[in-house]
């Protein structure tokens, strides 16, 4: 029975490559479906096999985990924020 590891829906290219390139690496036997124009179709990424949708999950797990913190870390402002000309000490 397939199993559906992931919704692409809203999901931007350079995470979707991000993903490929870790299932590729892992050897996840994947299929993606792509979601369709019209909103009918979430598209997404599958697998076949009930234990390699389970290693697939972990390493979606961990990998959503470090894009959180990176993306997170790329958009939070500095604090306390430096006030233009301050030497700043």
């Amino acid at each position: 029975m397939p199993h559906h590891l992931m919704n692409l829906r809203h999901v931007p290219d350079d995470e979707a490559d991000e993903i490929r390139a870790l299932f590729e690496d892992h050897e996840i036997r994947y299929y993606e479906t792509p979601p369709s124009k019209w909103g009918i179709s979430m598209g997404g990424f599958w697998v076949h096999d009930d234990d390699e949708a389970v290693r697939a999950r972990a390493l979606l797990d961990e990998y959503q985990r470090q894009r959180l913190q990176t993306q997170r870390q790329a958009y939070e402002p500095v604090w306390p924020p430096v006030k233009p000309g301050a030497s700043g000490r």
